[in-house]
């Protein structure tokens, strides 16, 4: 992106707004400068990220906006602006770059993201039987199982989250389908 140099040269010449010429390329070089910034931290994501990329949602490594500034020497805030809004278009999918950022839960097998889990909490309801929901406890205890040291109302909180009904509505819910 560029100013159109016959105008910019007519202007100067002429002395008409100059103010305005130094504020459109002010303009200018902070669009050139989001952009760079993009592309660090679209490089920084393939690199951290890479077993999202190969295998998905699940291979999320936990980090978080404060690490990607650290990496890159930028101020949190400079990050935050340059994610906001921003989507990556992986394979036709759009991911919102704040997909990539989450908290850790201690694992047998090291830290996992949150959003990790969280896909975990998901699939698991997804597949339980239909008459007998899992309560939050349930799913915990299975988590726990597969070495995720979560806690029930981490789950509870996970399950809100994702607009998953309490095992008790998802009970009701079921026998109203079966009267239907």
């Amino acid at each position: 992106m560029q100013l159109d140099q016959t105008l910019v040269r007519k202007a100067e010449a002429e002395g008409f707004a100059p103010e305005l010429l130094a504020r459109a390329r002010a303009m200018l070089a902070a669009i050139d400068q989001r952009g760079l910034t993009l592309a660090r931290i679209g490089e920084w994501l393939l690199e951290k990220q890479t077993g999202f990329f190969q295998r998905g949602l699940g291979a999320l490594v936990p980090s978080t906006r404060q690490d990607l500034a650290a990496d890159l020497g930028l101020h949190p805030s400079t990050i935050s602006r340059a994610l906001a809004g921003k989507a990556l278009d992986v394979d036709g999918r759009l991911w919102p770059l704040s997909t990539f950022f989450s908290a850790a839960l201690p694992g047998r097998d090291g830290p996992l993201s949150a959003r990790a889990v969280q896909r975990r909490v998901a699939e698991m309801i997804a597949a339980e039987p239909e008459t007998r929901p899992l309560s939050d406890e349930c799913v915990a205890d299975q988590l726990r199982a597969q070495g995720v040291d979560i806690a029930r109302r981490t789950v509870a909180k996970y399950r809100q989250g994702l607009h998953i009904p309490s095992s008790a509505m998802r009970r009701r819910l079921a026998a109203d389908r079966r009267r239907e």
